[in-house]
């Protein structure tokens, strides 16, 4: 593994192309991303309207059709008062129409508006509220449509461990595929319930990103993760602050779909001929030869000298030998057979066991009794968690800084641009660790103390709305952070497994941390803030846990995770049994290469 990563370090300081070309490519699924979050998230903004009926004589009519002189009160009337519930006349003799219903009255007498018109700000536009009527009792479903995506994206991470059995580049196309064809259906569906389910299937990107950053981090040199790894940030921000401009200047929403969709697919043709896999993790998975000829591949690429790349030794039947020795650990069953008849099975594998070995990959059962393990994977769970949470509960609020969600999702897409680059340069001048302490300390200070910052009702931005800001700063900078450090932190032969797994987690408080708003503002207004800014603060005393990464080379295996010397978390029965299932004879261990 050694001469694997030495030679991509070389690739990547002797081609500056390679580098950026890895970067920008993968770095797409995370634009689309953001366009999927805050393009749904404006296009389901609300819009002033009122009722567009009204009842005379028990008789419902279209507002458009009531003569508006025949009121008997013109004065102290107005249809912009009634939202949900029509107003009701009574034709008096003198042919003048009077109300006989107070307005918006929940009385059974009242009736129910069932069609609205829509006065939106700038004439011609039209969303997806205005399509579908997200109102009055329908207007849960707005919310309710980002509540499915989300769901899509947490279910999705279930699949993400497949980029530790199959690969990093299949499963990462899948994924990123599935969400764009799901977004040009978008376009021309109009049913309602289709457009939650192919919502929820464009969630499906979610496994694309976090397999991304593996990705990333296994096809460029160390040297170059604080760079890149927060460049694949930065085109977030690009789809974050581009969102707003797009849903402003584009009127119809089904048409920033198709901007959408066309912008992202310059990128996303182009993975099945321009990608290939990590060699870092063909070679950690047995598959020598296949890692060899990737190497091959990117440097005659580039342009570079092959003649290191084709000295390199491997061994050809490493992935044979590999499947067998997995087969004999985990299939208890072989252990009651003959001789003759495991070389048989291993000679003649079923389409199960095919199957079954690559799944036994994902998350080797004596990695389960490695504390060492065990606890940096907690750790990253609570930061993940933290830092999602913090970051997503103020993203969402369409009114954060103004009244205007445009302007919002523009101020605050473009305040994370300095926030990689600040992460990029502590990445690289102060290391990961310390960075993220540094970070996530004042974050949740400032959290906790804005409740008690005074600002009057009608100043628009004042010390309150900078503390809010500021706090959402910080925590961007040790997002982009978080990540790395966290796919630098766990071994190769089960990083995307475990950065998956954290992620889940991180995913499901993502999904509720809305609902949990609301429960602690229930309680008390300033609740929220405590819980996050505390959330932050002890999650920023984690990390003084975990061993720094920065000039480090990344683990290959748990053994070569640095810190946290523990004692096994498995009971001793179970160990030794792990123990006597790992154990090969000396004719089956491959050779070092």
């Amino acid at each position: 593994m050694s001469e694997v990563s030495h030679l991509t370090d070389q690739l990547s300081k002797a081609s500056w192309s390679y580098r950026w070309s890895v970067t920008v490519l993968l770095s797409y699924v995370t634009m689309k991303a953001a366009f999927d979050i805050f393009i749904l998230n404006l296009a389901t903004a609300n819009v002033p309207f009122h009722c567009a009926q009204a009842v005379i004589d028990n008789q419902t009519t279209e507002w458009g059709s009531v003569n508006i002189s025949e009121l008997a009160d013109t004065a102290n009337f107005s249809i912009l008062d009634y939202k949900c519930f029509a107003p009701q006349f009574a034709r008096e003799d003198n042919g003048r129409l009077a109300p006989i219903q107070v307005i918006n009255d929940s009385s059974a007498s009242n009736r129910p508006c069932t069609a609205w018109t829509y006065w939106p700000t700038e004439p011609g536009r039209r969303n997806m509220l205005m399509e579908y009527d997200f109102v009055c009792d329908r207007a849960y479903l707005a919310d309710r449509m980002q509540t499915i995506m989300q769901a899509g994206i947490f279910v999705s991470c279930c699949f993400a461990p497949l980029a530790d059995a199959f690969g990093r580049r299949l499963p990462f196309i899948l994924f990123a595929y599935i969400d764009l064809t799901s977004t040009i259906l978008v376009i021309f569906v109009r049913d309602l319930t289709a457009q939650m389910v192919l919502r929820f299937f464009m969630g499906f990107g979610s496994p694309a990103v976090l397999t991304g950053v593996a990705y990333l981090t296994e096809l460029i040199s160390e040297d170059y993760h604080g760079l890149h790894g927060n460049f694949y940030w930065i085109l977030w921000v690009v789809g974050y602050t581009t969102s707003g401009v797009i849903a402003y200047l584009v009127m119809e929403w089904r048409l920033q779909m198709v901007l959408v969709a066309a912008i992202i697919a310059t990128g996303y043709l182009s993975y099945p001929w321009s990608l290939i896999d990590s060699p870092k993790w063909l070679f950690a998975s047995g598959h020598q030869s296949a890692a060899k000829d990737s190497l091959l591949r990117l440097f005659r690429r580039h342009g570079l000298d092959t003649a290191t790349v084709e000295t390199m030794k491997v061994d050809e039947e490493s992935t044979e030998l590999k499947g067998e020795s997995e087969t004999l650990q985990s299939s208890q069953a072989n252990a009651e057979l003959d001789s003759d008849s495991k070389k048989r099975r291993r000679q003649q594998p079923s389409n199960f066991e095919l199957v079954r070995r690559q799944l036994s990959r994902l998350l080797p059962k004596e990695s389960l009794c490695q504390s060492k393990y065990l606890a940096v994977e907690a750790a990253f769970t609570v930061l993940f968690v933290a830092n999602a949470m913090s970051y997503f509960s103020s993203s969402f609020r369409r009114d954060f800084i103004t009244k205007n969600p445009y302007l919002n999702v523009v101020i605050s897409g473009a305040l994370e641009l300095p926030a990689a680059f600040l992460a990029w340069f502590l990445t690289d001048r102060c290391g990961r660790r310390i960075s993220n302490m540094l970070l996530l300390l004042p974050a949740g200070l400032l959290l906790i103390l804005v409740p008690f910052v005074p600002q009057p009702p009608d100043v628009t931005f004042g010390a309150k709305s900078a503390c809010a800001l500021l706090s959402k700063f910080l925590i961007t900078v040790s997002f982009c952070i978080v990540l790395i450090f966290g796919s630098e932190s766990l071994p190769t032969n089960i990083r995307a497994t475990s950065f998956i797994l954290a992620s889940q987690v991180m995913r499901l408080g993502q999904t509720l941390a809305p609902e949990l708003n609301g429960l602690l503002l229930n309680v008390n207004p300033a609740f929220p803030n405590f819980f996050y800014g505390g959330f932050c603060v002890a999650s920023g005393l984690l990390l003084i846990l975990l061993p720094e990464t920065h000039n480090r080379p990344m683990p290959d295996s748990i053994a070569d995770m640095a810190g946290l010397s523990l004692p096994d978390a498995c009971l001793p029965r179970a160990r030794r049994q792990l123990q006597l299932q790992s154990v090969e004879l000396p004719s089956r261990q491959s050779p070092t290469v």
